[in-house]
């Protein structure tokens, strides 16, 4: 690992700053979580909080293993890249040649597509009936791949950009045609192997992992076993496993070109280009935004009660990694709180929280939809507004005239009241993330 500028080590104080932010959130989440700041390759603070295991109170460390989720995804996207690069495949390769069974059953779909969720191939985790029944189940690869081919494509190829799981378990069966490898297996000899990875693998429901996390939930009786979700369902879009040393391990090695050519680590991280012209901050398998002021790679995930974010920042040549194993901790707020700590920046400004009248109450409540059919619900609470559906949180007015979430004041509703004092529309700002877009649902109509 390339040596850094001990001027930019993280300090004794920021240490600190760490270990409070760190203790108070599994505390209140009675969870677990690893964290790792690497910079300019060197791994500078790698730490574990809370428990890996509640029932016998076995502490998290750097080398406990958490479900990465879909963390999985640029990890999976470089697995492409090394292909590419070897000439087996090319981004404009329509998946067709390479899978035949998918030549009629899918729109014209190419690799591109399919890493930058621009394919319109439906994501087979979208409906109840995998949350309630499906996701449960051990599909075999075979059935898996006949599941996503028969379901129609949400719209043509290149033209929107919509998640999808599908198009990365796809990608898992490119990479096994390319290659004639196993997904598990080619994972293993071109990327965990080389870099001494020894802690990261393809995950399959009945392994015996040492020094996994158990993965946790709330319930009625508070803190449970998450609900068990089969990874055999997330086979290239959800099913890798590590730790936060490995990672800091693959980004000492993206840092130093060991993974894929500059030029190629340069061209994943290109925001996608649709039909039409317009950009979407998504690139090869990461998310390109900004936070901050300064360009930002990520990818957040999550999986059963397993979740977390990979985030980088190139111009200061930083990432943040956090593992954690509760459903509900707050990953992404620790992740933005990490990257100011790490920066010395001041932790952001607490809005001039209000009061809601019973008329606010009456204008804000409600049923939206985004222009994708996510749905997001408002409902009162004591004086304040919890929001259901792509985004849970309690939602406080504040002196702006909008919505914050209590404990994460970057996390922003903004209220759309058009011509009437009823709000019709809400905006949903996330650090790092794209703006969305929810219309209440009557004014959709």
């Amino acid at each position: 690992m390339t040596p850094s500028d001990p001027a930019r080590t993280i300090d004794h104080l920021q240490q600190d700053q760490i270990g409070v932010l760190l203790r108070a959130e599994v505390s209140a989440h009675n969870t677990g979580a690893a964290v790792a700041i690497i910079r300019e390759g060197d791994c500078q603070f790698a730490r574990g909080y809370g428990l890996a295991n509640i029932e016998w109170d076995l502490p998290v460390s750097p080398d406990t293993i958490f479900a990465l989720g879909s963390i999985s995804k640029p990890l999976t996207a470089l697995a492409i890249m090394t292909l590419i690069e070897d000439g087996r495949l090319a981004l404009a390769t329509p998946i067709g040649e390479v899978l035949p069974p998918l030549q009629n059953a899918v729109a014209p779909v190419t690799v591109a597509h399919l890493l930058t969720h621009t394919s319109g191939v439906r994501s087979f985790n979208g409906t109840l009936d995998f949350i309630v029944r499906l996701g449960r189940q051990h599909i075999s690869a075979k059935e898996l791949l006949a599941h996503v081919v028969q379901r129609p494509c949400d719209f043509v190829p290149g033209t929107k950009w919509r998640y999808s799981n599908s198009g990365y378990a796809l990608l898992a069966y490119l990479i096994e045609a390319a290659s004639g490898l196993s997904f598990a297996n080619y994972m293993q000899e071109r990327l965990f192997g080389p870099l001494g990875m020894t802690r990261s693998s393809s995950l399959h429901d009945n392994a015996i992992l040492t020094r996994r996390a158990y993965d946790y939930q709330s319930g009625p009786h508070g803190t449970e076993r998450a609900r068990f979700v089969s990874s055999s369902w997330f086979r290239g879009s959800g099913s890798l496993v590590s730790t936060v040393e490995d990672l800091a391990r693959l980004e000492a090695a993206l840092v130093e070109g060991r993974v894929v050519s500059p030029a190629s680590f340069a061209r994943m991280l290109e925001p996608v280009r649709l039909e039409d012209g317009t950009t979407y901050p998504y690139g090869l398998g990461w998310g390109v935004t900004q936070y901050l002021g300064r360009p930002v790679h990520h990818h957040a995930g999550s999986l059963g009660g397993y979740c977390g974010e990979y985030c980088r920042l190139p111009s200061d040549r930083l990432a943040i990694i956090v593992l954690a194993n509760h459903r509900d901790f707050p990953f992404h707020r620790v992740t933005c709180r990490l990257v100011r700590i790490a920066l010395g920046v001041a932790p952001p400004n607490e809005p001039n929280v209000l009061g809601a009248t019973d008329v606010d109450l009456r204008e804000i409540a409600g049923d939206f939809v985004s222009g994708d059919g996510d749905e997001l619900s408002v409902d009162p609470e004591n004086g304040r507004f919890r929001c259901r559906g792509s985004n849970v949180g309690l939602f406080a007015l504040s002196g702006d005239g909008d919505l914050h979430e209590i404990g994460d004041p970057e996390v922003v509703l903004r209220l759309d009241r058009e011509h009437s004092a009823r709000v019709s529309a809400l905006t949903l700002e996330t650090p790092m993330f794209a703006d969305r877009r929810f219309v209440r649902v009557d004014d959709a109509q």
